[in-house]
């Protein structure tokens, strides 16, 4: 994924858990434009990541990945206040477009 972002024209920051990901924010929350977590991974899901994010940055634009199916997923991520989701695995198209959506559209959960 971070080659694809970058291809698209986004500098990128990685973290390996959810943990590294809340103090890489934490050092400068104003840095991240979106953050983009897949749902399962080592320390925190991407919904509690998303939790203890916004705990800084309220209105922090944040799309999650997973392999779940979208159905199953939808009414959890309404009431997260996500503003995407992408069905792993997805292009690089489906990426940019979700990325355009965040920043451009309303901030309704959009399922792809």
């Amino acid at each position: 994924m971070q080659q694809m972002l970058e291809e698209l024209g986004y500098e990128v920051v990685t973290a390996t858990s959810g943990q590294e990901a809340v103090t890489l924010f934490r050092q400068a929350p104003d840095r991240f434009n979106v953050v983009i977590t897949d749902q399962t991974m080592p320390g925190l899901t991407g919904e509690q990541l998303t939790r203890e994010l916004r705990l800084l940055r309220p209105h922090l634009l944040v799309i999650l990945c997973s392999g779940f199916s979208s159905t199953l997923m939808e009414e959890r991520l309404q009431s997260s206040g996500l503003v995407g989701y992408l069905k792993k695995p997805f292009s690089k198209e489906e990426l940019g477009s979700a990325l355009h959506r965040a920043f451009f559209a309303d901030k309704e959960v959009r399922l792809l």
